[in-house]
């Protein structure tokens, strides 16, 4: 894979290198050195490969996925187009959040409108489409809420990158054992264990525009294997100073909003809190999971004011997850999960109702969002020889599915409120033939 890449930075330049016939036959000789050194490094690594027994082939590391059939599997053996990003690669390369790992995944592209951050896949990307079309999960829970079935990516909802083991990015529609929300793909968080804690972490970070962010991680392990990981972390960053945008510049833009030189001052800041615990011991495994995260908007989106500090958005994302997986024998073994979901939205959009030279009256509308729901999930799996034959099905009851926008008024003026109750109930049956 690296010949074509030296071979189009190569030839990008050729035009400039015949104008200057020594840099071209250096450039030459320094292509064909590189050329040959790539080619011997290959053919080494050939040999070597070739030269390992059936056993120590046998023991290479290869990775395995969850999420392409709702049980753990080599990805060689998966039934979908996979990458995964293991914990070491994230520490390598330096990634802060899920996004950022998102980012180097081929044929992901990520979007941030300095509120939310949208997932594209593919060439498939919908500003202001909050992820529905993407199913995210930890540890196989779905993080994608009742009300706008928005899969959290950003620090909206997501655990912190460090606690993550690996990410499973799995492409193409999974509808069949995931519902609708897969419809582009599925992307599956899998945390670490107590074990790979061993102890505890403590670490602190600053960066530039007052960005600051604490961790505190508890792990450990039993003799009688069962493990546990207890981790809380805090981010705050006041993000830039002053953002420029030429449509709100009343010197050069006629929109009535426009002012401030278009000039917002002190409207990027965000603050992130988050909770994350697990437990597992033999068959059964627990989780909790708490997300805060507070973001001044500086865009003036929605049609709001320019440059006023009361915009904001703040999201609460929650969960109890619980699992037990076991074995009736050899051959026959399932899978019960049970879980309690809580989201909760909230914005302020400030407004100038009054009409042109008119005195200002200006008004703060809320929106808000709020989720309960609770379900359950079950499988059962069958080997017969090579192949693998597994039924199983989902179950989720809303409790409440809020949305509400009004002007905060005395007393308040609505403009909708609307509460609802759903249920969702899916069934699948998948045969893994060999």
């Amino acid at each position: 894979m690296a010949y074509p890449l030296l071979y189009g930075a190569y030839l990008g330049q050729t035009q400039a290198l015949f104008r200057h016939p020594n840099k071209y036959v250096i450039s030459v000789l320094l292509a064909a050195l590189v050329t040959v050194a790539a080619t011997r490094a290959e053919a080494q690594s050939a040999q070597e490969l070739a030269s390992l027994d059936l056993e120590q082939l046998m023991e290479m590391r290869i990775d395995s996925v969850y999420g392409a059939s709702k049980h753990d599997q080599r990805v060689t053996q998966a039934p979908s187009s996979i990458s995964v990003i293991t914990a070491n690669e994230i520490k390598r390369f330096g990634h802060r959040t899920l996004n950022d790992v998102l980012q180097s995944v081929r044929g992901l592209y990520v979007s941030d409108d300095r509120n939310y951050t949208y997932l594209g896949v593919r060439g498939f990307h919908r500003p202001n489409d909050y992820n529905t079309r993407v199913l995210v999960l930890i540890d196989g829970h779905r993080i994608n809420d009742n009300v706008y079935d928005s899969g959290a990516t950003g620090r909206e909802g997501m655990i912190d990158v460090e606690l993550i083991e690996r990410v499973e990015v799995i492409r193409g529609p999974s509808s069949s054992i995931y519902g609708s929300s897969a419809f582009l793909g599925v992307i599956n968080v899998v945390t670490k264990q107590g074990s790979h804690i061993d102890g505890m972490e403590v670490s602190a970070e600053a960066g530039s525009l007052d960005t600051y962010k604490s961790r505190l991680t508890f792990g450990g392990s039993g003799k009688n294997g069962a493990q546990w990981l207890l981790s809380t972390s805090y981010f705050s960053s006041e993000g830039r100073q002053s953002l420029y945008f030429p449509e709100f510049d009343q010197r050069i833009s006629d929109d009535p909003r426009a002012r401030n030189d278009g000039v917002a001052r002190d409207l990027d800041g965000e603050e992130a809190k988050n909770f994350f615990s697990s437990l597992s011991y033999g068959g059964w495994s627990g989780s909790i999971f708490i997300s805060d995260r507070h973001r001044d908007v500086p865009t003036a989106s929605f049609e709001t004011l320019f440059n006023d500090p009361r915009e904001w958005t703040t999201e609460e994302r929650s969960y109890v997850d619980v699992k037990y997986a076991g074995a009736i024998n050899e051959a026959l073994s399932f899978q019960v999960r049970g879980f309690y979901d809580r989201s909760h939205y909230r914005g302020a959009y400030p407004y100038d109702y009054a009409l042109p030279g008119d005195p200002p009256e200006e008004v703060v509308s809320k929106d808000r969002g709020f989720g309960e729901w609770f379900g359950t999930e079950w499988q059962l799996t069958q080997q017969i020889g090579a192949h693998r034959f597994m039924i199983g099905g989902e179950y989720r009851e809303s409790l409440r599915e809020h949305q509400s926008m009004y002007d905060d008024v005395i007393p308040r003026d609505y403009y909708w409120s609307d509460d609802r109750t759903s249920d969702t109930l899916g069934l699948f049956a998948q045969g893994e033939i060999a």
